[in-house]
């Protein structure tokens, strides 16, 4: 009773289950690390560093809006990844090989094939020779930009010497994805049909549960649509819709085109879709209904309407 919508629970939270369902099967497909500079923002913690909730440091802004870029030129280069935190990483991580002879970075269950730093203006002393000793064994690093210059918080060139064994390329958003997508093991674009450009705003997650691969795909902006998207992911099977909203599942006429497969879709505003890519269709499945748009009809108001229940006066505001 104290929520107003209680009566639509069951719906948001039957929407959501099936959405979780799906991606809790299996694992990420995610071999990126990104080495969170979050304590490069901890050293420079001092009166007036802040306003509020907000940095007012230079030095701290600039941070913050490197991390920002970082993101989005992964992100929003449907590239997926795990932030390292350094002190886990002093108890959690090791170098080794995976099934396949590759060099990866444990940490914890999980494993990277590639590192990326950047936007850091201090790194650990323990991080800098796990990823020496990463590079040295065949692993990947990017390194975007300048390399710390502080090390353990004491200036230091010590990360400079791991510059020499990474990929360094400039702090931009286009040098960082190209350099990471060409490392990972899955990729996955979501390319405007019209431009051939891939669209920022829709974010993925790939997993892996055998021979059952789950995509998922959100367009994070509230106030664009995107009609005629063209989902590239390597893969081959048949795709399968899942409508969160009424739990159908349906079966999409995808293409394959030089061993890509290619996924058309369209994004409303904060829209996601969730597909599977099976080798045989599932049970229940159904094939998409082909519609036809016959005529539209114009609505003018005003209209009349009621409520279903008193609205909420709330003392001190009516």
């Amino acid at each position: 009773h104290q929520s107003a919508w209680y009566r639509d629970y069951d719906f948001i939270e039957t929407y959501y289950a099936r959405l979780h369902y799906l991606l809790s099967l299996g694992a990420p497909v995610c071999d990126v690390l990104v080495v969170n500079p979050v304590e490069s923002v901890w050293s420079q913690i001092r009166i007036g560093w802040a306003k509020r909730l907000d940095a007012a440091s230079p030095e701290i802004l600039e941070l913050e809006d490197k991390y920002r870029r970082m993101f989005n030129a992964l992100q929003g280069n449907q590239i997926d990844f795990d932030y390292g935190e350094e002190e886990m990483m002093t108890r959690l991580a090791s170098v080794g090989k995976n099934g396949e002879g590759e060099t990866i970075l444990n940490l914890g269950k999980s494993e990277y094939k590639t590192v990326v730093i950047g936007g850091m203006t201090t790194i650990r002393s323990t991080t800098l020779d796990l990823l020496k000793t990463f590079a040295a064994a065949g692993g990947k690093i990017v390194m975007a930009g300048e390399a710390p210059g502080f090390v353990d918080s004491h200036p230091s060139v010590k990360a400079k010497e791991l510059a020499g064994m990474a990929r360094v390329v400039p702090f931009e958003e286009g040098d960082i994805a190209e350099a990471v997508r060409a490392l990972i093991t899955i990729p996955i674009e979501a390319v405007d049909k019209g431009t051939g450009k891939r669209i920022g705003n829709i974010f993925c997650q790939v997993r892996l549960d055998g021979d059952f691969t789950i995509l998922a795909a959100m367009n994070v902006s509230r106030d664009h649509a995107y009609d005629d998207v063209d989902m590239k992911i390597n893969a081959s099977g048949i795709v399968t819709e899942w409508d969160c909203e009424t739990g159908n599942m349906i079966q999409v006429d995808a293409v394959t085109k030089d061993g890509t497969m290619v996924i058309p879709v369209s994004f409303e505003e904060a829209e996601e879709h969730v597909f599977t890519i099976t080798p045989s269709a599932l049970d229940g499945s159904e094939k998409k209904e082909v519609r036809e748009h016959v005529a539209g009809i114009v609505l003018s108001g005003p209209f009349k309407y009621e409520l279903d229940e008193p609205n909420v006066c709330v003392p001190g505001i009516c």
